[in-house]
C-alpha cells in the first residue's frame, strides 16, 4: 500500500501545482495580451464535472485529466490489492465499451475521458500486457510494431470521425506498450532517460507551449510551414521546457534541504 500512497501524493503534488501554473500563466497572458484563455468553474455543474468525470475543460485545460483520474485511478488499485481481488483486472478493459457506446449513439453525457472509461480499463491493459510480455511471440511483437506505425500515420493524415480515432489511438497505445516492454535495455540511453524524467512534465507543458507558440506573429505569418514542423518544434520546444523546470527544481529543493539540515 506504501508504494500506492506514494504515487499518489507525486500526482497529487503534480496536478495541484500544474493547476497553479496554467492559472499564473493565463492569467498573465490574458492581462498583458488581452486573450481570454482562463476560465473558473462557475456553476455547480462544472464542479461535479471536474471531480465527477475528471473534466477540466471548465479551468481551461482539459489535458489534465489524466493527472486527476490517475489519483482515482491508482486509489482503485490499492482498494482492489488490499481486498484481495485481483482477479477481477482481467475484465476491467471491458469498461473502454461503454466509452465506444456513448461515442457512437446520441446519448449526451459528460466528457468520457474519465478514469472510469479510459483510466482504469487502459492501465489494466498496460498492466496484463506488462504481465504477459515475456511470454509473447516475436511475431507478435514485430506485428505490434508494424500496427503502431501504420495507425500513426492513420491518425496523422487520414482519420476524421472521432469515435475511429480514439479506437486507432487505444490499439496504437497497446501495440506501442508490447513494442517498448519487449525491447532489452543493455544500459540507458537519451530516450530512456527522456521517458524517465521528463515524460510526465513533457505532458503537462505541452499545451501551454502550444497555446502561447500559435500566438506568436512567427506561426501566422509561416502558417503553412508550421502545419507540417509544428509536432516536432513543440516537443523539442517543450522538452526544452521540462528540462530546464526539472533543472531549476533540482537546485532549489536541494539548497532548501542543505538550509534545512544546517538549521537543525
Amino acid at each position: 500500500m506504501s508504494k500506492y500512497w506514494m504515487r499518489w501524493k507525486r500526482i497529487g503534488k503534480i496536478l495541484l501545482w500544474s493547476l497553479v501554473f496554467y492559472i499564473v500563466l493565463y492569467f498573465a497572458v490574458d492581462y498583458y495580451c488581452g486573450l481570454s484563455l482562463l476560465k473558473f468553474p462557475t456553476t455547480t455543474d462544472d464542479i461535479w464535472r471536474i471531480f465527477l468525470f475528471n473534466d477540466f475543460h471548465t479551468i481551461g485545460r482539459g489535458h489534465l485529466w489524466y493527472l486527476a483520474a490517475y489519483l482515482y485511478v491508482i486509489a482503485f488499485f490499492a482498494l482492489l490489492r488490499k481486498i484481495n481481488c485481483t482477479k477481477l483486472i482481467l475484465l476491467l478493459p471491458l469498461l473502454l465499451v461503454p466509452n465506444v457506446i456513448i461515442s457512437l449513439s446520441s446519448i449526451q453525457f459528460h466528457d468520457s475521458n474519465n478514469f472510469l472509461f479510459i483510466g482504469i480499463p487502459c492501465f489494466a491493459v498496460g498492466m496484463l500486457t506488462k504481465k504477459h510480455s515475456s511470454i509473447l511471440p516475436s511475431a507478435l511483437r514485430y506485428l505490434s510494431g508494424g500496427i503502431a506505425l501504420s495507425l500513426l500515420i492513420l491518425l496523422t493524415f487520414g482519420v476524421s470521425r472521432p469515435i475511429v480515432s480514439t479506437i486507432c489511438q487505444w490499439i496504437f497505445a497497446i501495440c506501442l506498450f508490447i513494442v517498448f516492454t519487449s525491447i532489452k535495455q543493455y544500459r540507458p540511453n537519451i530516450l530512456s532517460k527522456i521517458g524517465e524524467h521528463y515524460t510526465l512534465y513533457i505532458y503537462v507543458f505541452h499545451m501551454a507551449v502550444i497555446d502561447l507558440f500559435f500566438s506568436t506573429d512567427f506561426s501566422h505569418r509561416y502558417y503553412y510551414h508550421m502545419s507540417f514542423l509544428s509536432p516536432a518544434i513543440i516537443f523539442f520546444l517543450t522538452l526544452f521546457v521540462s528540462v530546464a523546470y526539472k533543472f531549476c527544481y533540482d537546485k532549489i529543493e536541494t539548497f532548501l534541504t542543505s538550509k534545512f539540515s544546517k538549521a537543525t
